[in-house]
């Protein structure tokens, strides 16, 4: 299973919907897609509900991106979560780093 990433548009903004598994070969995928949005601060929220896996490659990457986010002023939010990435995401202790919530307008 290999990581697909969609753009869908929300009346709060983009959220950025993750489905498959972030492993050490598709990491760098997810942070190619992120960098734009770092890049100007306006990182939409992430769907992470049908995301089966993340590895620590993938947990990097989020982390580098809240950090940045956090950098200028904002928060990285997750607005849909599945189970498997919210136990690796609280074992890792990264859970407090995000805004996990619905995002606004978003029916995820």
């Amino acid at each position: 299973m290999e990581l697909q990433i969609d753009i869908i548009y929300a009346s709060g903004g983009a959220v950025m919907r993750l489905t498959g598994k972030v492993d050490a070969l598709t990491a760098p995928q997810l942070e190619a897609a992120l960098a734009p949005y770092l890049e100007n601060g306006d990182l939409p929220g992430l769907d992470m509900k049908n995301l089966a896996y993340i590895s620590s490659a993938g947990l990097r990457v989020l982390l580098a991106a809240a950090k940045a986010l956090r950098r200028a002023g904002k928060d990285l939010s997750i607005c849909a979560i599945s189970p498997q990435v919210d136990q690796a995401l609280r074992l890792a202790g990264f859970a407090h780093l995000f805004n996990i919530a619905a995002c606004k307008g978003y029916p995820g």
